[in-house]
């Protein structure tokens, strides 16, 4: 039996092929789908820990977990005790149950506002004494010892911190009285704390050391023994002296998968769950990283759900195709089915056979499968367009145990489909076999159904309700469904097509029949005739370039918004931010004339300028403006007596401001060019625009005058700069630089853009950055290196390059995996087409040898028969081609402007259909037709048509 399954795998090595190349790929994208998601989402949490940690009020260690409880009156002596080792238990117990991988923890206990009767260190100073589990591991001693576990005659040693041995003048081996308050209880003993060392922490432990202790260099705090600590207080007479109990716990948050995650918030739940049945106000439970753990967990969710929705057609097309070229297989064996039924073979028999050669082809595609998905997620991670990719790098991909257990489902699913026909056939007699062959143009259950008509009725109807509604996922994140919907609108409109084909054919041929050619005549005969056998064919092509049309309309929008987010955010082509640093050396030229050399802070404020002359002498810089950035500014209506605080200044030179900044004119005013209002402030030097939200708190109109003070906007020195009335030229929602995310986040919804050189007349030490515009094509390397050879970036603090921000936009996620899905369905979809287009015309002309012959034998040429293949190559190639163009572009227009609503991005989408996508479209299909007919004429050249031909004389 195996034998005679490779002997007729091998026999009919083209059909099974095609077989073959539908299961491996099926089984790819499915093993695919848990490789990407898994090395994305390893990427996105690495992206925003490191965000986390590198974030004003970040941590150099994102995943602390810290607790700590409070003892006031709530709490007895004995009351401290209890509640410290019931917490330690609870905490204990649930890292434990939950199996978290820490990088490392602590436990303290503290006794504060200690005051030293000591007058040879600061008497008003508060003192904190502490045990900290673990210290000595984290530590580097630079004299003295460390303290001792034991307390003898009531003294207990200590270290401090060289901070603090420096700050406060501690003597080694000196005991020093310390109460806690100024004077201890009548009748009550002063604490006798010993200095016995004094260390540096080593800070570069930054999973064990919080951010607290790192920025208070450990000042104020004496560090005791923990045996000796909790010997002497942790009993019901000195438990009273306690202050405080903490806990930190450091997760190893890196690398982790978002179902890892589950268990960490897990405890964060718990724990805050336990904590609320304390007293309220005697516990903190800080879990800073949560908020941004939850956002990620929305993400994730985010793109596993859109890696479903973009493979979820290609997988039903392939599921289609698999199904249709078994058929076919079936349908060249039912003469043998049928005569080894009347041999005497079983059905069962039968199907197992063909169960054998299923299972032969779904071994193969399981072992070759998922090594296949890992290059296709590859491919996925380095799309940097619609059918473009790159060498990029970032995405660390493996193969998982669940891609061998998408490959083994997509394995079962493959065989079910390829036995549905195979079991209807052995369940056919020969008598039904022919009964069915004569009736070969039977309407598909589909067809009967109205199936296309449903589909159709259901997109457009989902169509309008995105239409009517603001239909966004919670959390502002992207709803990628419109894809899968708009797919099953292209799915009814080429089922639409195939219903309506059969009946365009006969209209055509009933006003053009006494008119034909013959060789026109019998194709529209053969293609009339023919209809059930060429439908897959055409649906193929139909979906290949509708779904690649819709696909590079789609990816094209996306990308062309990214592309806008970087230059939006970015503000110029180049950033530079001047070292204004106070201590830094400058050389100026003073009134008198003389070269004076000294820091910035001995300059005075008018000479406190950077100069740009040397900068637009490199090769490659078109244009350059001064943007002066200023925060913490106040600003009210005119006449108004409340202030709005924390507003952002941005004083730019407005006419150099418009040839080098960059924003979407839509984004400013539908009706009028950003322009009229750098005019405006040109024409106007008092002139400003404002943010919306600032028009809004403060009531503002345009023409009215707002007052802005620069109270606190300067920290470096006490000048105090007079108040300035401005005049309102324009509200904007948009401006570059002007989002959420920006280094000024805080004051992002408050913006005033004003006249840089009316700033410079109120503020005339005022600082700024320096926007450069490139010339086409030009290299940012290579203007930096000549700005280096000149010796310039000595005076450069930063740069900001666009580029780097462009390449940090296309290489999100969800980015990269549309781009990657788009590009790898539309090439699926393409190659499934290319072997349907093979296949069905291989088999077509094989069965028609002696039709061929018939025709020859009448006096038909070759030329003439080429010609009447070449008719119905365009009656079915052709057709399905243009069809598939206009279902494309009306499935671009219809769903396009629905992205707007459901991909929530920085900037409004606008709609970019991209032509040299749409192209590269045509010319891939063209390609694949025109290797279809050259395979095909190859084939035709060798088959033996002077045998056909004998055969049609006879």
């Amino acid at each position: 039996m195996i034998k005679s399954v490779f002997r007729k795998i091998a026999n009919n090595f083209w059909l099974f092929f095609c077989l073959i190349l539908g299961s491996l790929l099926i089984t790819a994208i499915l093993a695919a789908i848990p490789i990407y998601t898994d090395g994305a989402l390893r990427k996105m949490l690495r992206i925003e820990l490191d965000k986390f940690s590198n974030s004003e009020d970040g941590y150099a260690s994102p995943g602390e977990m810290y607790t700590e409880l409070y003892f006031r009156g709530e709490y007895a002596p004995s009351g401290v005790l209890s509640v410290i080792e019931e917490t330690d238990s609870v905490i204990e117990r649930e890292f434990r149950e939950n199996n978290i991988e820490l990088n490392d923890s602590f436990q303290r206990a503290t006794i504060s506002n200690l005051i030293s009767a000591d007058a040879s260190i600061n008497q008003n100073y508060a003192y904190s004494l502490q045990y900290l589990t673990g210290f000595e591991e984290h530590v580097k001693l630079l004299t003295g010892e460390l303290p001792s576990a034991s307390v003898q005659d009531g003294v207990i040693e200590v270290v401090v911190s060289a901070s603090e041995y420096n700050a406060n003048f501690f003597k080694l081996g000196t005991v020093y009285p310390l109460s806690q308050g100024h004077q201890p209880e009548e009748g009550g003993q002063y604490l006798q704390l010993k200095v016995v060392g004094v260390y540096e922490p080593n800070y570069d432990d930054v999973n064990y050391w919080r951010k607290s202790e790192i920025d208070s260099g450990m000042r104020s705090v004496l560090i005791a023994s923990e045996t000796a600590f909790q010997d002497y207080f942790f009993n019901s007479e000195n438990a009273r002296y306690l202050s405080s109990a903490s806990w930190c716990y450091n997760v190893n948050l890196y690398g982790l998968k978002k179902d890892e995650l589950g268990p960490y918030l897990t405890i964060n739940e718990n724990l805050r769950s336990y904590f609320a049945t304390l007293y309220e106000g005697t516990w903190n439970f800080s879990v800073p990283i949560n908020e941004t753990l939850l956002q990620y967990i929305d993400k994730s969710e985010t793109l596993e759900l859109t890696m479903w929705i973009l493979n979820a057609p290609v997988l039903v097309m392939l599921l289609f195709y698999t199904y249709m070229v078994a058929k076919m297989i079936i349908e060249d064996d039912k003469n043998e089915i049928s005569s080894l039924k009347c041999r005497g073979a079983y059905p069962k028999q039968i199907f197992y056979r063909y169960f054998l050669e299923c299972g032969v082809i779904s071994i193969f595609s399981l072992i070759a499968g998922p090594p296949l998905g890992l290059i296709l997620s590859q491919l996925i991670g380095s799309a940097n367009g619609f059918l473009e990719f790159v060498n990029r790098t970032g995405l660390d991909l493996r193969l998982l145990p669940e891609s061998y257990l998408y490959a083994l489902i997509a394995s079962a699913v493959f065989m079910v489909m390829v036995l549905i026909p195979a079991y209807q056939a052995t369940k056919t007699t020969i008598v039904q076999h022919k009964q069915k062959k004569a009736r070969k143009n039977k309407r598909p259950i589909w067809e009967k159904a109205f199936l296309d008509i449903i589909l159709l009725g259901l997109s457009i109807y989902l169509l309008y309700i995105y239409q009517m509604t603001d239909l966004i996922t919670p959390h502002g994140s992207s709803d990628m469904t419109v894809y899968f919907i708009s797919t099953v609108f292209i799915f009814a409109c080429g089922m639409l097509f195939l219903r309506l084909y059969p009946y365009l054919l006969k209209l055509i041929y009933h006003f053009t029949k006494k008119r034909l050619p013959p060789t026109v005549y019998a194709t529209f005969i053969q293609v009339s005739r023919n209809g059930n056998e060429n439908r897959f064919l055409i649906m193929f092509l139909i979906l290949t370039m509708a779904i690649g049309i819709y696909s590079s309309n789609t990816a094209g929008t996306i990308n062309t918004n990214a592309e806008d987010i970087a230059k939006y955010k970015s503000g110029a082509d180049i950033v530079v931010t001047p070292d204004w640093e106070l201590d830094s050396v400058v050389t100026y030229t003073a009134s008198d004339g003389s070269t004076v050399t000294g820091t910035l802070a001995d300059m005075p404020a008018q000479y406190r300028t950077f100069s740009t002359d040397p900068f637009l002498e490199a090769d490659g810089i078109e244009a350059m403006t001064r943007v002066s950035n200023i925060t913490g500014a106040f600003a009210r209506k005119a006449l108004r007596t409340e202030w709005q605080r924390n507003v952002r200044l941005m004083a730019i030179e407005p006419y150099e401001f418009s040839q080098v900044s960059w924003i979407r004119p839509s984004l400013f005013n539908t009706d009028i060019h950003w322009y009229y209002y750098i005019n405006l402030m040109q024409d106007y030097p008092t002139g400003i625009l404002v943010s919306r939200e600032l028009a809004e708190l403060c009531s503002l109109n345009v023409g009215n005058s707002l007052e802005i003070s620069f109270l606190n906007t300067r920290l470096d020195d006490q000048t105090l700069l007079p108040d300035v009335s401005c005049y309102v030229l324009g509200i904007f929602d948009y401006w570059p630089t002007f989002y959420e995310d920006y280094q000024y986040a805080e004051v992002t919804d408050c913006m005033v853009v004003m006249n840089l050189n009316y700033l410079l007349t109120v503020d005339d030490a005022a600082t700024y950055d320096v926007w450069f515009k490139k010339a086409d094509g030009a290299s940012s390397d290579a203007i930096y290196r000549q700005w280096e050879e000149a010796g310039l970036t000595e005076n450069i603090a930063a740069i900001t390059d666009r580029q780097t921000i462009l390449n940090e936009e296309k290489s999100d996620s969800l980015i990269m995996a549309l781009n990657g899905l788009f590009s790898l369905g539309f090439v699926a979809t393409m190659i499934i087409s290319f072997m349907g287009f093979l296949l069905y015309w291989l088999l077509s002309v094989r069965k028609r040898r002696l039709q061929f012959g018939v025709l020859r034998a009448m006096g038909l040429s070759k030329v003439k028969l080429s010609m009447m293949l070449l008719w119905e190559h365009l009656m079915t190639s052709g057709v399905s081609v243009v069809i598939g163009i206009l279902i494309g572009y009306l499935t671009s227009y219809l769903y396009l402007p629905v992205l707007k609503k459901t991909f929530t991005t920085m900037l409004p989408l606008t709609l970019t259909y991209n032509n040299t996508d749409n192209i590269k479209v045509y010319v891939i299909v063209a390609i694949m037709i025109l290797s279809g007919i050259a395979v095909l004429s190859e084939y035709i050249n060798r088959l033996k048509i002077n045998e056909a031909v004998k055969i049609g004389e006879e």
